[in-house]
């Protein structure tokens, strides 16, 4: 099964040293296998210019449940 996602965020006040104010744009695409026991996951995330971290990011994630 796949399964596409997405998340758009204004973050305000950089409360978090990692997570300077500004817009975000998370998206990608999981795809379960096993029954759901398996889980890849490719996705990115990017923040226009003129924020503190503008610029894109791409990663790649695998999740086992029992």
């Amino acid at each position: 099964m796949l399964e596409p996602w997405a998340l758009v965020a204004r973050v305000t006040g950089g409360a978090l040293a990692d997570a300077p104010s500004g817009a975000r744009l998370d998206a990608g695409l999981s795809w379960y296998l096993r029954r759901q026991a398996l889980r890849a996951t490719l996705g990115g995330s990017w923040r226009p210019p003129g924020h503190g971290a503008s610029g894109g990011q791409l990663g790649l994630s695998l999740q086992h449940r029992r």
